[in-house]
């Protein structure tokens, strides 16, 4: 054997083995590096996160709802405030039906006579 064939022949090899790795076409990853601008978020409120609705790297657009807020103390404030409500509206109905006449001449009678 020459001295060519002896460089040929792993020549030949190398070119083969390094050609065959050309031919994959489904590629499912690529390589490098990619940047991305990071965010810092905050409520409008403060609260206890109820639910997420994103998981991390994951792309956002805007106007997402990303996450909701326990709403319990809220619910609450609401719920006192129509019981306050339907309160002032029950006194405003009982003093505008105006028969209290009986009631008010009781009460200037116990406040004894008036000095004008």
């Amino acid at each position: 054997m020459s001295l060519s064939r002896w460089f040929i022949i792993p020549l030949l090899l190398f070119v083969q083995l390094a050609s065959s790795g050309c031919n994959q076409t489904d590629i499912d990853y690529y390589q490098g590096y990619i940047e991305g601008d990071y965010l810092q978020l905050s409520a409008e409120h403060s609260g206890r996160i109820e639910q997420l609705n994103v998981v991390d790297g994951q792309h956002v657009e805007h106007g997402m709802v990303l996450a909701t807020l326990l709403q319990d103390h809220e619910k609450a404030t609401v719920a006192q405030a129509k019981a306050r409500f339907e309160q002032s509206m029950a006194i405003l109905d009982d003093l505008s039906k105006g028969g209290r006449g009986a009631e008010i001449k009781v009460l200037e009678a116990s406040l004894g006579p008036r000095k004008e």
